[in-house]
């Protein structure tokens, strides 16, 4: 019990920090999304064209890249201690 209310006030840093990153995100993140909704609706072949590869190629397989590094952080972690 000593050691969680050591480690208590650490936790709740982290749990702030990813609060406002989570809000920073939120709001950044729906006047961008309506902004390139705007942009596809125009029919630019140009501007569609990178739309495309930004979202598609990059903003799709950020997640799962973001897993499998978690993943692969965790068994190097495992087999090292």
């Amino acid at each position: 019990m000593e050691y969680l209310i050591e480690i208590l006030p650490s936790l709740m840093n982290g749990a702030l920090i990813t609060l406002e990153v989570f809000f920073l995100v939120l709001v950044l993140s729906i006047p961008l999304g309506v902004v390139i909704a705007f942009i596809m609706r125009f029919n630019i072949k140009l501007l569609n064209y990178f739309i495309n590869i930004l979202y598609m190629d990059y903003a799709r397989d950020t997640i799962i890249t973001t897993v499998d590094f978690y993943l692969l952080c965790i068994t190097i972690c495992r087999n090292t201690f």
